[in-house]
């Protein structure tokens, strides 16, 4: 996904049904005004938890790292950390298996 536009979806806490909480990459073809999406792929699933209605991760910001080009993802929100605090997410593709892993 080298090149593309990376995006966080945070997602909504009061929409019905949910949308957001995940990694989108998106294909620009900027030759041309107004530019257009050529393709669009989901690099990480919801990640919000269904059971119960609550949400588990939402992310807020992306960027690739410089140092290995892995996906380093910021969120405001961890239901897994105590007091719900944020955090910051390593997120590598396994070329082999074709996964993501977050």
């Amino acid at each position: 996904y080298a090149g593309q536009l990376i995006v966080a979806s945070h997602g909504s806490w009061n929409r019905d049904p949910w949308i957001g909480y995940s990694l989108h990459a998106y294909a620009v073809d900027f030759s041309a005004w107004p530019y257009s999406v050529t393709s669009q792929h989901r690099l990480v699933p919801p990640l919000r938890q269904t059971s119960g209605g609550s949400f588990r991760i939402r992310p807020v910001d992306v960027l690739s790292s410089p140092v290995d080009g892995s996906l380093l993802m910021t969120a405001d929100r961890d239901d897994a950390v105590p007091g719900r605090g944020g955090g910051l997410y390593r997120i590598t593709y396994d070329a082999v298996a074709g996964d993501i892993d977050p």
